[in-house]
């Protein structure tokens, strides 16, 4: 019984994986890509803390002292380009869902893509572990690349 104590505790203290969702879907409609990308909040927390230097509470802390921090800390680590041209997507806000935060920004103004760049080592500066997938998705169809340390860019094509 005490070893099922100690794991127990073992796996509240450290969670196994350090992953990251990025999604960028173009919405032909709107003529704009939507990102949304979803990390977990103790890691976001720990990474926003050392990137700004203050301490921080990205669950319970000040809403808008946290987006003026998650705002700079995405224009820093994430960045897309569309067929060629550089694109700094703006920052909407985020939300709390258990023990994830979900990070909302676009780009607008963008014609139907023929390739998709997205540039990012979020989380990375927090563990070298960091897995970031990404997910990019026109027309309905979905391509997802895997990012690992100290890899930063992911290419999509679209047919």
């Amino acid at each position: 019984m005490p070893l099922l104590y100690i794991f127990i505790w073992f796996s509240t203290v450290f969670h196994p994986s350090y992953v990251g969702v990025v999604e960028a879907e173009y919405l032909p409609k709107e003529k704009l890509v939507g990102i949304s990308c979803k990390l977990f909040s103790d890691d976001l927390e720990k990474t926003i803390r050392s990137f700004s230097g203050k301490e921080l509470d990205i669950l319970k802390g000040d809403k808008k002292i946290n987006d003026e921090w998650l705002k700079r800390y995405f224009a820093a680590h994430l960045s897309l380009v569309i067929d060629g041209k550089p694109g700094q997507p703006v920052y909407l806000g985020f939300e709390n869902d258990k023990e994830s935060t979900w990070i909302y920004l676009e780009l607008k103004n963008i014609e139907p893509p023929k390739q998709i760049g997205v540039t990012t080592d979020m989380l990375y500066d927090y563990k070298r572990a960091q897995l970031n997938i990404i997910h990019c998705i026109v027309d309905g169809k979905r391509q997802t690349y895997q990012l690992k340390y100290p890899n930063k860019k992911a290419l999509f094509t679209i047919d």
